[in-house]
């Protein structure tokens, strides 16, 4: 099942649609000269963003650490590229304790003034306030 839904983001899909978009799917062919299917977005120069293409990006996910990682990762992307995010995602997850939402739940403003010195994360001071604060609103989110 996984497989399918991983194609579903670059499978044309038996339904009409205006011309425009069906002009983000190219074909290509892979390693063993197979064709394989990517949107025309993916920087194929940066291959850690064509690994999240392939492998994540359309796939559903029910793992509350998983989204949880997403809801941070997401939060640092406005107003940038999420190939710049990407980029950084490992920093960000030594930065924020491995997306661990009880641990983030504790940071105080040290570990704050830390996050905000770091250079290996964007250090914006609204971003990082909102990453400290989204464990309660990511917990309360999940009695819904």
């Amino acid at each position: 099942m996984k497989n399918h839904i991983k194609s579903i983001c670059c499978e044309k899909v038996d339904i009409t649609l205006p011309s425009r978009f069906l002009k983000v799917f190219v074909l290509l062919t892979n390693s063993k000269n197979e064709p394989q299917k990517r949107c025309t977005w993916v920087n194929l120069k940066n291959e850690l963003y064509r690994q999240y293409h392939y492998n994540e990006w359309g796939v559903p996910v029910h793992n509350d650490k998983k989204l949880f990682e997403m809801l941070i990762l997401e939060g640092a992307q406005a107003g940038l590229s999420w190939e710049t995010v990407l980029e950084k995602r490992e920093n960000y997850r030594k930065a924020f304790d491995d997306f661990d939402p009880e641990k983030i739940a504790k940071y105080g403003e040290s570990k704050k003034a830390k996050l905000l010195q770091n250079e290996s994360i964007i250090r914006n001071r609204l971003k990082i306030k909102s990453a400290i604060q989204n464990p309660s609103i990511f917990k309360n989110s999940k009695r819904i």
